[in-house]
């Protein structure tokens, strides 16, 4: 997914000084959350800041006005879902802070509510891997697994061709 980045949005939420830190936290936790779980609503933005209703709704209004092509409400499901269109805004995603998140809490050095991912899927601690991993195929892999779907795997051998 490209990072889009209009004249008016900061690179990370925290670099703005038109947003409030708060607000610019929650901001991107509901953009991370889009991206990695594909969904958000707002009672998890109540639980994880501790805001009202009516904060809550209030972020994801001044989301939708920041970033309109990113959002949509499910009516079926009562949460936003990424469009096919999304786009981060906030913050762009990093493969190896998700993998992190999930080696900690896994170990149990991270509480869920603390953590940025909701929905993590099953896993078991690895050693953390040495080149970088690609947020959008790490993405995809989390999301089959979460809905149970099958992955085609072309191995390629770096050693041999």
């Amino acid at each position: 997914m490209p990072i889009k980045k209009p004249e008016s949005i900061p690179a990370k939420a925290d670099e703005s000084p038109s947003m409030r830190w708060g607000v610019g936290k929650r901001m991107t936790f509901l953009e991370a959350r889009l991206f990695w779980d594909g969904e958000v609503s707002r009672g998890e933005l109540m639980e994880r800041f501790g805001v009202s209703l009516g904060q809550a709704s209030a972020d994801i209004a001044r989301y939708i006005a920041l970033a309109p092509d990113n959002i949509s409400y499910d009516k079926r499901r009562k949460r936003y879902v990424p469009t096919d269109k999304f786009a981060t805004v906030f913050d762009k995603p990093d493969a190896s802070r998700y993998l992190s998140e999930l080696h900690a809490r896994q170990a149990g050095l991270l509480f869920d509510s603390f953590a940025t991912v909701n929905d993590l899927p099953p896993a078991d601690l690895v050693p953390v891997p040495s080149r970088p991993v690609n947020a959008d195929i790490l993405r995809t892999i989390i999301q089959a697994i979460k809905q149970r779907q099958r992955l085609d795997i072309r191995y390629q051998s770096f050693t041999q061709p």
